[in-house]
C-alpha cells in the first residue's frame, strides 16, 4: 500500500465514521498522525506490518477497544496506551519486546 492509498483510506474511514479499520499485512512502516482523527474507531488492526513505533495519535482513539499491533517490529509500549481505558483487548504477538509494566 503506497502512503497515498493509505491516507486516503484513513480519510475516508474518518468522513465515513468507520467503527473498524483492517490495515493488516499492507507494508507499513509508520503510522500517519491522521489516524487520531478516527474518533468512532473501535476496532484498529495494524497486524503484520514492519511497524517499530506505535504512534501518539492512537492516544486520541478514545473510543478504541481492540487494537492489534500482532507481527510487526515493536520493541516498546509507550505509557499512553496504558491510559486509554476503553482498550480491552491490546495483541503484540511476535513483536520485538522484551517485557512490559503494563497494567493491561
Amino acid at each position: 500500500m503506497t502512503d497515498r492509498e493509505l491516507l486516503d483510506l484513513i480519510a475516508r474511514a474518518r468522513d465515513e465514521e468507520w467503527k473498524e479499520l483492517n490495515l493488516s499485512y499492507r507494508q507499513i512502516s509508520v503510522i500517519p498522525d491522521s489516524v487520531g482523527q478516527l474518533s468512532n474507531l473501535r476496532r484498529l488492526d495494524l497486524s503484520g506490518n514492519d511497524i517499530e513505533v506505535i504512534s501518539e495519535s492512537i492516544a486520541n482513539l478514545t473510543n478504541l477497544q481492540v487494537l492489534d499491533f500482532s507481527y510487526n517490529h515493536i520493541k516498546t509500549i509507550p505509557s499512553f496506551i496504558e491510559k486509554n481505558i476503553n482498550i480491552s483487548d491490546f495483541y503484540l504477538n511476535d513483536n520485538l519486546i522484551l517485557r512490559t509494566k503494563l497494567g493491561l
